[in-house]
């Protein structure tokens, strides 16, 4: 995650690096637009891949701008959100990182 480098990493160490950090979707990002299907159909694959005892499994590219203890996605917000959503509906939330929004003045969405 420093700049300009590129790694593939997995879910876990994702969550681990920004646990701790001030993670934000920016206000230039568009508002969440995957549907309930999208959501669902990225959950069946992260479970196949599971059952299928895959080595990796790659839920897409995450681009993010890190500048001390923040640190603000860039792409792939849409996944980030679904996992968070998902990981909270399993009531796991603690194990995930807690997003802010640019566009949430009043912390409604992030609660």
């Amino acid at each position: 995650m420093g700049n300009s480098s590129s790694e593939l990493i997995s879910i876990n160490d994702l969550i681990s690096r920004l646990k701790d950090k001030e993670v934000e979707i920016p206000l230039i990002q568009r508002n969440y637009k995957w549907t309930i299907e999208k959501g669902v159909t990225l959950l069946q694959d992260i479970i196949n891949a599971k059952k299928e005892k895959k080595s990796e499994y790659t839920i897409g590219m995450i681009t993010l701008y890190e500048r001390g203890n923040k640190v603000q996605i860039i792409d792939g917000q849409q996944r980030m959100i679904t996992l968070s959503l998902i990981v909270k509906v399993l009531d796991k939330y603690d194990e995930f990182i807690k997003l802010h929004f640019g566009r949430d003045e009043k912390n409604e969405r992030a609660n």
